[in-house]
């Protein structure tokens, strides 16, 4: 097979409830384009796919972050994926990084100034099947 990254785009939400800021939610759109993309796996190549996402995180102290994403897709396909996060703030004291009342902080504009962009990281992949041409001459010419 040959293979190539597919155009496509993803739109992402995130947000947190400012009384509760430990408590996050997120929601997700893909949508790709092509004729054989491998978006859930590459045994099961798809026509256009998308998919959609919803997940929930929960962050007791800034050190630590639990989740779980739901993500359901193109041909009924569906994912589960529960995560733990460790974030280590080397500009800031471990004692304000194992206390809850700091996970407000990390919601605000300045303590997410050093925050990666968030994407997808997996290259989605579509793949073509190479033609073969086999060429078969006699042993004995006459």
């Amino acid at each position: 097979y040959d293979e190539r990254p597919v155009n496509g785009f993803d739109i992402r939400f995130n947000g947190y409830l400012p009384s509760y800021p430990a408590l996050g939610a997120k929601l997700m759109y893909e949508q790709y384009y092509g004729d054989n993309v491998a978006l859930f796996n590459s045994d099961k190549l798809q026509s256009n796919p998308w998919s959609a996402t919803v997940g929930v995180y929960y962050t007791p102290i800034p050190l630590v972050t639990m989740g779980i994403d739901y993500r359901h897709g193109t041909g009924n396909e569906n994912d589960l994926l529960y995560s733990m996060q460790f974030r280590y703030q080397f500009d800031k004291p471990w004692s304000q990084q194992i206390e809850p009342q700091y996970v407000n902080e990390l919601r605000t504009l300045s303590g997410s100034r050093y925050d990666l962009v968030q994407r997808n990281n997996n290259i989605i992949l579509e793949y073509k099947k190479q033609d073969i041409l086999s060429l078969n001459i006699p042993h004995d010419i006459n």
